[in-house]
Parts: structure tokens; C-alpha cells; sequence
């Protein structure tokens, strides 16, 4: 299959799951698309039969309205009828329902008639903010009020509170509103009505729910500022990161801050607004960044993020003196922005896809699904969550989590690139020691060798002077042979950094009691051999000696090597004496000289992997064995 094919599989497979979650929420998680029955013409009729099956149900239908009128219990009584309407909470957001001839602020009075089954019991009713004071009356009484509804003394204060009574028979629920601050007004979201402990228990799901999401991106903010505080140099991207992962903090503790304290308008309500798309600008610097975006193209998206945000600042700030028409064209311009940030995120990830990032797969399958919340968003308009979150706030949410996963992925790899480069270096150190040994054992044989030829007229005498005795003359000579063959040079195998780092090993292997044999049965031109290899060969030595070191001094200590080249492969096996004690997590060793796994082991995995070899470990009773087999050719082809 084609990569074309696979990539469009995946976005049908990733648009479907995301589609399903939509529509999921839709149905089973929506104050809308709830069975219950509904108010008809402000009149709302519960049985028993109603409230044992539905304990819960959210009054989004059927409310009279009374535009531009605050009433009271008394007042309402005598109100002229003309005037009220009928209207659905959530259909519209403001005073002005949908006429750029009316303005959004102002205020008007909602009222709803229960009839409630005659033996008398407990319940609740869950006002979610208001916009933005109001009073509220069951029946004569005054139970709830939050700020201040009269014109000269006005005074915006919002949240999400509860109120329970105790009623049977007929009871009126009056809500008297006035907004003169915010871009809604009135009762925008269904409040919720039913026995108090399910509305109770609705609620505390709710704010848990808001709490969990509110504490991970604390930890990914808390996670980020260790590192910008924590490190000698600050990873790539962990400012920005801390920056995210706070705006969507602010962006998702909506639920949980207006359920513990009342707060005005401004600036709490054009913090909210502004975050969200704050929000989505980081995201899209942070995934541009990832990606490796040309810079003029990051820097124009950037400039358009930066300009809603400041429209949406704008708005905030000014929201008491917009008019309908200005509100609707903003809101239709933050439509238009979430289809561009949407065909951004997309094209970003197949960039990166196309220049083979690691990360792009599981980038454009998270902006796959952020484009179909967009969409069904767009599809769904009468979608209010009960529990969960907007469509919005999941796919911010997803994407933060994806990208903290890709800045995690990447801070690992950084680190592991660091191990991996301090080996390196320890690795060159020893090399070098091996190289500087290996020359002095040499410099040491040839300056032997020199007193050798100097003495060699002396030798030459002596043989001279046993002319006549055959016998002594062989024995001297033997002797001689003997005092020649201890000045060469100890050698391996061809190679000389392979035959210096088997001579240093060796040396201090048997300068503490270690029984070491060597066979290495390598051609002359292998190409074979070179510093990834010696690494390997260094780190498996080292761990053999390491090994027998930790053995007691009266047990017999062994290392046997041989390699050999054959069929276009290099085949090595190497066996040590050990404790039996061997530390495991899955296939990883780990370290005996400090926890997690073990740097050296790792490092001949991963090394073997880039030369395109296999190395098996196999611990026995006694003996560690290890195998390893490289292509002759490894490292040329790297």
C-alpha cells in the first residue's frame, strides 16, 4: 500500500473515531437532546412515574419571557400578557434574540410554572451563570441573588449555584435579569432541575471531571517550569510549553472556579475569552515549531493568532457597548479562524509528514480530529455539555496533550542523545588510554630489541668461544632465541585499534587473576572493524571485567573471546564468569552501579540496531554469554 493510501486510511479511520465521540456526546452527554419531558407554553408537568425516571432533567424549553421588564412575585400578577414569549434557553445568547435592531443588553424577566406530584419532597434547581445579576423567586420568596438588577446601581456578579425548596402542587420559578457587561445576557444555559441528589451528584461529577482536566495541565505547567528552572540549559520549546499548558488551565477551570466563588464580569469573563484563543495560538506556534515550518510561514500565522486574540481582548474589554451586529460579526469571524487553524495544524503535520518527522503521524492524526470537532461544532449547534466539556475545549485539550507528549518524546531523545554522547566521550578516553598503553608496550619491545642488536656482538663472541663444544653453542643459542621472541609486540589480530583495546583489556584482565583466551580469526582487509565497532567490543569487555571483579577472590575468573569473519559476517562471541545475579526490566539490563538501566548494554543494542547486526545476551548458571553478529560491510554502508 502506497503512503498516499495509508495516510488516507488513517485520517478516515481517525475522522470516524472523532465523528463518533462527537455524536456520542451529542446523544448521551447534551442538556438538548435529553428524553425528558419539556415545559409547554411555561407550564411543565412532573409525575412520580417522570421522576423516577428522569431525577435529573435540564429546563431548556417552554419559558415565558418578558423582554425589557424586571418583575417581581407581586408585579408579575398584574403584568399585560401581550408581551411575554416563549422562548428556548441556549437558541439565542443575548436580549436581542438574533435582531441587529435590538441591543443585547438590557434586561427582562423568565418565569416557569412547575407542577409537581402532591406528596411534598425535597429538590433542587442548578442556575448556571447568569448574565449578569439577577433575583430569584420560588413562588413569593427571594432565594437566590447575585449582584445588583437595578439600572443606577447595577452590579455584575456570576455563579454556577444551587438552590433547594420543598414543594408539592403548583410552584412558580421566577428569574429577574439585567446585563449591561457582557457580549450573552440573560439565561443563556439551561439550568437544571430535579431531586437533590441527582442534581447534587450531576454537579459533583461535573466539577471532578473539570478538576482532573484543570490538574493534568497543572502537572504538564509544573512539569515544564522544572525544566526551565531545573536545568543548566532550558530545552528547546519548555517556555513556550509552560505558557500552553497554563492558558488551557485557564481555559478549562471554568466549571470548577464559578462553582467556589462568585466573580464580576470584568476582567474574569475576557480573561476566559481570551485564553481560548491564546490557547490555540501557542498550539499553533508550539506545532509549527515541531514541525520545522518555514519561519515566514509560522510568522504569519502567528501575526493572524496574535490579531484574534487582540479582537477578542477588544471585544471583551468593550462588550458593554457592542451592538448585536458587531458581536455576530466577531463570532463569525472566530468560525472563519478555527477553519484556518484547522487547515494550518493539517498542512503543518503533512510537511513534517513529508520530511519524515517522527512525530508527524501521531500530530496529524490528533489535528484530524480537532478538524472534526470544528466540524460537527459547526453541524451541532444545540450542544451543551451536562458533564464533559464544549467540542472546543476536548480538541484543545487533545492537542495539548499530544504536543506534551511530543515534547516529552523529544526531551527524552535529547537526553538519551546525551548518555549517548557522554559514552562516546568516555569511550574516545579510553580509547586513547588503550592507544597510549598499546604504544608504550611497543616503544618498550622496540627499545629492548635495540639493546638486543647492541649486545649481539657480545652473543656472537661468546658462540665463538664454545667452538668446540656443539652442545653449549645450541643451548646458548635457544637462549637467545627465547630473549628475541619476549621483545615482540603481543598482537591479536591485524587491526590496531582492535588490537589495542584486546591488549588493554587483556593487560588488566590478568593483573588481577583473570584467565583471559583470545582467538581472532579476522582476514587482513576487513572493513568490519572501526568505532562503532570497537565501542561495542570496549562495552562488552568492560562488562565482562566488571563482571569477574565481583566475584570472590578464591573463585576461578575466565574471559573467552573469539571472532570470526565468515559469509560476509563478523560473528562474536564472549564469555565471562559472573555472580548469577542478573536485574531485568523486560529486555533491558539493569545497572548494578546505579538504578535504571544499564548505559553499556543499551549502547550495544542501539549501536548494533544502526550497523544492521543482532547481539543476543545469555545469562547461564555461571557464565554470561553474549553473541554478537555484524555485516562485514556495516559501517561503510552507514
Amino acid at each position: 500500500m502506497s503512503r498516499f493510501f495509508r495516510r488516507l486510511l488513517t485520517a478516515l479511520l481517525v475522522f470516524t473515531a472523532a465523528s463518533a465521540f462527537c455524536l456520542l456526546l451529542y446523544h448521551y452527554d447534551n442538556k438538548y437532546t435529553q428524553s425528558a419531558p419539556q415545559a409547554i407554553a411555561g407550564t411543565l408537568f412532573v409525575s412520580e412515574d417522570d421522576l423516577a425516571a428522569y431525577p435529573v432533567r435540564s429546563l431548556w424549553n417552554g419559558w415565558n419571557f418578558y423582554p425589557d421588564v424586571l418583575l417581581s412575585p407581586k408585579t408579575c400578577e398584574n403584568r399585560d400578557k401581550s408581551t411575554v414569549r416563549s422562548v428556548q434557553i441556549g437558541a439565542y445568547s443575548n436580549f436581542a434574540f438574533g435582531s441587529t435592531e435590538r441591543t443585547p443588553h438590557g434586561c427582562g424577566t423568565y418565569m416557569l410554572t412547575l407542577l409537581l406530584p402532591e406528596t411534598p419532597r425535597r429538590y433542587l434547581i442548578e442556575l448556571p451563570e447568569i448574565f449578569s445579576a439577577y433575583r430569584f423567586y420560588i413562588d413569593d420568596e427571594l432565594v437566590l441573588s447575585a449582584g445588583e438588577t437595578n439600572a443606577e446601581q447595577y452590579r455584575s456578579r456570576l455563579q454556577n449555584r444551587a438552590v433547594s425548596f420543598k414543594g408539592s402542587g403548583t410552584v412558580r420559578l421566577l428569574l429577574a435579569v439585567r446585563d449591561e457587561s457582557w457580549i450573552y445576557s440573560g439565561m443563556t444555559y439551561p439550568p437544571a432541575f430535579g431531586t437533590a441528589l441527582g442534581v447534587n451528584t450531576q454537579r459533583a461529577v461535573r466539577v471532578c471531571i473539570s478538576a482532573a482536566m484543570l490538574t493534568l495541565m497543572l502537572l504538564f505547567a509544573s512539569f515544564a517550569l522544572w525544566l526551565c528552572l531545573g536545568s543548566m540549559r532550558c530545552p528547546p520549546n519548555s517556555r513556550l510549553f509552560l505558557l500552553l499548558s497554563l492558558s488551557a488551565a485557564v481555559l478549562l477551570s471554568g466549571p470548577v472556579v464559578h462553582a467556589l466563588k462568585a466573580l464580576p464580569v470584568q476582567p474574569w469573563y475576557t480573561i476566559e475569552l481570551v485564553s481560548g484563543y491564546l490557547t490555540t495560538l501557542l498550539i499553533v506556534l508550539l506545532h509549527g515549531r515541531i514541525c520545522a515550518l518555514p519561519n515566514a510561514v509560522r510568522k504569519a500565522a502567528v501575526l493572524v493568532c496574535a490579531g484574534i486574540c487582540g479582537a477578542a481582548l477588544l471585544c471583551g474589554a468593550c462588550a458593554a457597548h457592542l451592538s448585536e451586529w458587531s458581536i455576530r460579526a466577531f463570532s463569525n469571524l472566530t468560525v472563519l479562524f478555527r477553519l484556518a487553524v484547522t487547515v494550518y495544524l493539517l498542512g503543518s503535520a503533512l510537511y513534517a509528514a513529508r520530511r519524515r518527522e517522527w512525530h508527524a503521524g501521531a500530530l496529524f492524526c490528533a489535528d484530524i480530529f480537532y478538524g472534526t470537532l470544528f466540524l460537527w461544532d459547526c453541524l451541532l449547534p444545540a450542544y451543551e455539555p451536562i458533564l464533559g466539556k464544549w467540542f472546543y475545549e476536548w480538541g484543545c485539550l487533545l492537542l495539548v496533550c499530544v504536543l506534551g507528549a511530543v515534547f516529552w518524546q523529544d526531551i527524552a531523545q535529547g537526553y538519551r542523545r546525551s548518555l549517548t554522547f557522554t559514552e562516546e566521550q568516555r569511550q574516545m578516553a579510553r580509547q586513547l588510554a588503550m592507544q597510549k598503553a598499546h604504544f608504550a608496550q611497543i616503544s618498550e619491545k622496540i627499545e629492548e630489541s635495540r639493546r638486543q642488536r647492541h649486545d649481539f656482538r657480545q652473543h656472537l663472541r661468546t658462540i665463538a668461544g664454545m667452538a668446540g663444544d656443539p652442545e653449549a653453542q645450541l643451548a646458548y643459542i635457544s637462549r637467545i632465541t627465547a630473549l628475541s621472541e619476549a621483545t615482540r609486540p603481543e598482537s591479536y589480530c591485524h587491526d590496531p585499534a582492535v588490537d589495542a583495546m584486546l591488549y588493554y583489556y587483556v593487560s588488566s584482565a590478568r593483573r588481577t587473576g583473570i584467565r583471559v583466551s583470545i582467538r581472532a580469526e579476522l582476514s587482513e582487509d576487513t572493513a568490519a572493524f572501526s568505532v562503532q565497532f570497537c565501542t561495542i567490543l570496549g562495552n562488552l569487555l568492560e562488562n565482562a571485567l566488571e563482571a569477574c571483579w565481583r566475584l570472590p577472590e578464591s573463585t576461578e575468573k575466565s574471559i573467552c573471546l573469539h571472532m570470526k569473519q565468515q559469509f560476509r559476517r563478523l560473528y562474536v562471541v564472549l564469555e565471562n564468569s559472573y555472580d548469577g545475579e542478573v536485574n531485568r526490566r523486560g529486555s533491558a539490563f539493569l545497572s548494578r552501579k546505579h538504578t535504571g538501566s544499564g548505559i553499556g548494554t543499551a549502547s550495544v543494542r542501539e549501536l548494533t540496531r544502526r550497523l544492521g547486526g543482532t547481539v543476543e545476551f545469555e545469562p547461564q548458571e555461571s557464565i554470561f554469554r553474549v553473541v554478537l553478529i555484524l555485516p562485514e560491510r556495516a559501517d561503510e554502508e552507514e
